[in-house]
């Protein structure tokens, strides 16, 4: 759900939110005293589901004010599966910022994901900027995705294209069989599986640290594949609540980005929290010859080896002898009936020899057995 708070990324950093008891940060005013502050207001199919209210629009009610502006109930809708969570209805929040003497920035953030927040200026009357510069300031910068993320759906993964020194040549084999478009989404397993396999290669601190660091490019890998598959045209679904395989694909897919972001999220904070360090990369340069057997074999089939075998002279082949023996060839002589039955004789008493050799063989299994 969509938090708001009066510094970036809020109850992730453990600065002030907008709830109603905490004033505005330098304002002079003492809403704190009654729970009236300004924060944010959730509902549920256009239905509030809390009990403080600073706007009567959304909540009437008496002056005796609780805290309770519906965060909890919402939170916890968003960890159910989105199947569930689709059937509840249209979720929205307002938010009555009534503190006149307060003239800085706020922001609005994730609260199950960091990394999220996005700048809220105040206008006045006029609807100009009662404050031009940016502060509050952002600790980071926003991502930009590169060309070939925009075409696989991520982020960050440009760098990690093959050949790249500490990831093998290919890992999808076979790309010389495939269309140019199924070759390109195959480019995006290659290039995020190189990001996994630099990220799974890491110094040791802990045991602790080693799980986090080699989990979290694991998890990071998943969550790529998810995004690709999204965001290729083979998944139809207009209806997540539908069961074809299309839409439990589909479900899974959100599943896994949600779920896997979030467990990345609490990793960080225990190696925060413990004061491991953040990354503890090593480079690792991976060499040789990694090419898989069918990539050989359908370069060795392809038209470049033929027309390389093509220009290779042909090797004569000795024409067989059919040469009519001479009549003056005395080494050649008609088999006499004598030569003819001392040779079937040879040939009965080979077959014998075998026949009894088998029988032998045949015998000593049945023995053996015995």
């Amino acid at each position: 759900p969509l938090g708001f708070a009066y510094e970036a990324d809020g109850a992730h950093t453990g600065v002030d939110e907008l709830e109603p008891g905490i004033p505005p940060p330098g304002s002079e005013s003492t809403c704190e005293e009654d729970n009236s502050c300004p924060a944010p207001m959730y509902s549920v199919n256009g239905k509030y589901v809390g009990d403080y209210s600073n706007n009567p629009k959304i909540f009437d009610k008496s002056l005796d004010r609780q805290a309770d502006f519906g965060l909890d109930t919402i939170e916890a809708l968003y960890y159910r599966p989105i199947g569930d969570w689709l059937g509840y209805g249209e979720f929205s929040v307002s938010v009555l910022f009534d503190v006149e003497n307060y003239d800085r920035d706020i922001f609005y953030f994730c609260h199950i994901h960091s990394g999220m927040s996005g700048r809220i200026k105040f206008l006045d009357a006029t609807d100009h900027m009662i404050q031009e510069e940016n502060e509050p300031a952002l600790p980071y910068i926003y991502d930009n995705p590169s060309a070939f993320d925009e075409e696989c759906g991520t982020y960050g993964l440009k760098q990690y294209q093959l050949p790249h020194p500490q990831c093998p040549s290919m890992f999808v084999c076979q790309k010389n069989q495939m269309s140019a478009k199924l070759k390109q989404y195959s480019e995006c397993y290659d290039a995020m599986n190189c990001a996994m396999a630099v990220g799974m290669t890491t110094k040791v601190e802990d045991e602790i640290s080693l799980f986090i660091h080699q989990m979290i490019p694991h998890h990071q890998n998943a969550v790529n594949m998810a995004k690709t598959l999204l965001h290729s045209d083979k998944i139809s679904c207009y209806d997540l609540t539908l069961e074809t395989n299309d839409c439990l694909l589909n479900v899974l897919l959100v599943s896994i980005i949600n779920s896997q972001n979030h467990q990345i999220q609490v990793m960080r904070g225990v190696l925060e929290s413990k004061g491991l360090k953040e990354d503890y990369d090593c480079d690792v340069a991976v060499s040789g010859d990694f090419t898989s057997e069918d990539e050989k074999r359908a370069a060795a089939e392809s038209e470049d080896y033929k027309l390389q075998t093509d220009d290779k002279p042909e090797v004569p082949v000795e024409p067989e002898d059919t040469r009519e023996v001479s009549e003056d060839n005395t080494d050649s002589k008609p088999m006499s009936s004598e030569d003819m039955t001392a040779e079937e004789n040879l040939d009965s008493s080979g077959s014998k020899t075998t026949a009894s050799f088998l029988m032998s063989i045949v015998l000593c299994s049945i023995s053996l057995v015995l």
